[in-house]
């Protein structure tokens, strides 16, 4: 990855795909906190300055570590409240299933604070305590 390759994409229903700077940012009213009537959002509290949130292993001894992220040792952005295995395994029998890049379907998916889903490119569900720099 590069420092201008995005550190999340969000994938929302229907095979739509966004970087986290898009989200995160609140340029795109995604967050479903946000009524449709207030037209816009605002930025989400765990992207600060224009930076994604640190991805980094989960410890069992953090009070807000929960095995809904992963297992001790997963890695796992910051804002994550649970993982679903990988998206390809997620998106079985939904309306999403066979929409969203082949290369992605291997990659853990997230639910951030916010409720939207999440890959990390190069953080693979087989092998969740790494970070492949030459994926996606």
């Amino acid at each position: 990855m590069t420092k201008q390759d995005p550190k999340a994409l969000f994938v929302i229903s229907g095979g739509e795909i966004q970087p986290e700077n898009v989200i995160c940012s609140g340029l795109l009213a995604y967050l479903p906190l946000v009524s449709k009537e207030q037209g816009s959002s605002t930025s989400c509290s765990y992207y600060v300055n224009g930076v994604f949130p640190e991805i980094k292993p989960l410890d069992e001894k953090d009070p807000l570590y929960s095995i809904d992220k992963g297992n001790p040792g997963d890695l796992a952005p910051t804002c994550a409240l649970c993982q679903h295995s990988s998206l390809e395994n997620s998106q079985k029998g939904s309306r999403s299933e066979g929409k969203f890049p082949q290369e992605l379907l291997p990659l853990r998916l997230f639910r951030c604070r916010q409720g939207l889903f999440l890959v990390v490119p190069g953080l693979y569900d087989d092998s969740p305590q790494e970070i492949k720099v030459d994926a996606v």
